[in-house]
């Protein structure tokens, strides 16, 4: 059995491998480790093969289509949810929007509802990173705001690329602690190019890797509805978390107002009233 080399597996869950039902199951992971078997990343592929299978044993409203073996992402999510996630990943803008940050490629994302500690959006979780795991759990569901989850869902997708490069680097970082972890990220990025030691130049690559790839990812699930300002406090949202309250605008670094902030939350309100992704595509099951 490919899973005896990983972990561990009880006898029910051997039963159900191998039982003639989930022969697609067990022929979809045992190709996708073959592709690995005499590479340096097998490792990880059986990491996660074991995941892949774990999530689909435990829940019953999981099938093949939450795996993602191309880009390694166990969706442990269903209804509303799973189809946002999955109106992202048709038109290629979950990976692309969070890989425009760091590209980390050696590395499992699992997505899933839950509970988190210390938000009332998302979390990420990092303890089995030694296992090449990282998990997302969005706390906060659609609630008929499918843009929103969306939104939250690119944040802590960057967010899991920031802890990612973090973590390879420096080992015991507590990932939900964003400032802090922002604070480390700035250190590791200081020792490889000095033009990070400029705060201005630490703003740009926010605004380059953070805030525009959200905006133009949500404005384009919007059909292109509205423009890019209107998408601006989406982006902004989840970057007050790591002590941003300023942005860069036409070569000049401008603080970010009250006024502004409450500007771009009228205008995300508007859209989020209007939009043409509202969910009529995503009914509960």
């Amino acid at each position: 059995m490919l899973y005896k080399k990983y972990k561990v597996i009880v006898i029910e869950q051997e039963d159900w491998i191998n039982n003639e039902e989930n022969v697609t199951v067990k022929d979809a992971i045992t190709s996708y480790l073959q592709k690995f078997v005499f590479t340096n990343k097998f490792e990880n592929a059986k990491s996660f093969a074991y995941e892949s299978f774990l999530a689909l044993f435990t829940n019953p409203l999981l099938s093949l289509s939450n795996i993602d073996f191309d880009d390694q992402i166990v969706n442990e999510l269903t209804g509303e949810e799973k189809c946002a996630y999955e109106k992202l990943k048709e038109l290629k803008l979950f990976k692309s929007t969070i890989n425009k940050f760091e590209n980390n490629k050696n590395y499992n994302l699992i997505i899933k509802r839950g509970n988190c500690k210390n938000s009332n959006t998302g979390c990420t979780d990092g303890r089995d990173i030694s296992n090449g795991n990282i998990t997302i759990t969005m706390e906060e569901g659609v609630n008929g705001n499918p843009l929103g989850f969306a939104s939250n869902l690119l944040h802590e997708g960057i967010h899991a690329e920031i802890f990612k490069y973090v973590d390879e680097r420096i080992k015991g970082i507590d990932p939900n602690d964003r400032k802090n972890l922002m604070y480390y990220y700035w250190l590791e990025k200081q020792k490889g190019d000095p033009r990070y030691f400029d705060a201005n130049y630490q703003h740009q690559h926010m605004a380059d890797k953070y805030i525009k790839p959200i905006t133009e990812a949500l404005r384009k699930l919007d059909n292109y509805s509205y423009t890019s300002d209107y998408y601006l406090g989406f982006a902004w949202t989840g970057l007050h978390a790591y002590g941003f309250d300023k942005y860069w605008k036409d070569g000049k670094l401008v603080k970010l107002t009250k006024e502004m902030i409450a500007e771009y939350e009228t205008k995300s309100g508007i859209v989020k009233n209007k939009t043409k992704f509202n969910g009529d595509d995503c009914k509960k099951i």
